[in-house]
């Protein structure tokens, strides 16, 4: 979702794979910049972006953060025909 977002990928250029995955294993986690998105989006970003996973909310709890419920779901195939 962050990707989506911004339209860039949330860690800086690397010249292989290792590199990344130390990035990813080392650095802090990306977030989303609280000057371009609502501290709802920032904050459902900071949630599934912990590297902990026992730090990580369920998909159940993720379903009725503000971002999620606030926003309008497309329920059929119907709708977007």
């Amino acid at each position: 979702m962050l990707e989506c977002a911004t339209g860039n990928f949330p860690y800086p250029p690397r010249d292989s794979f290792y590199e990344l995955l130390e990035a990813v294993v080392d650095q802090p986690s990306p977030s989303a910049p609280s000057d371009q998105f609502s501290p709802e989006f920032c904050s459902f970003i900071s949630v599934c972006m912990q590297k902990e996973a026992t730090n990580r909310s369920s998909a159940q709890i993720l379903s009725v953060r503000k971002f999620l419920s606030a926003s309008q779901f497309v329920c059929s195939s119907e709708s977007v025909i």
